[in-house]
């Protein structure tokens, strides 16, 4: 099953904007938001190196694939 894991910030419009395209598509998704969690955001911008958020992941089965961010995935969303 294909799903997706979002890493954001809740003030960050980029990533409203993306939560709304995957609601709206009707996608199934996990959001973790990182407000209060900055050393963990930074871990995680240096695991996938991706300096920005929202960082997107395609969770197929048990592989996980860097999508990027907002536009990244807002491309793949419009083209399924």
């Amino acid at each position: 099953m294909k799903s997706y894991k979002i890493y954001a910030i809740a003030s960050c419009g980029y990533c409203a904007r993306l939560l709304q395209a995957m609601i709206n598509k009707k996608k199934t998704f996990y959001v973790e938001f990182l407000d209060d969690k900055q050393e963990l955001l930074e871990n995680l911008k240096d695991k996938y190196q991706h300096r920005t958020v929202p960082i997107v992941i395609l969770r197929e089965g048990n592989k996980e694939t860097l999508i990027g961010g907002c536009e990244d995935a807002l491309k793949i969303l419009n083209k399924e």
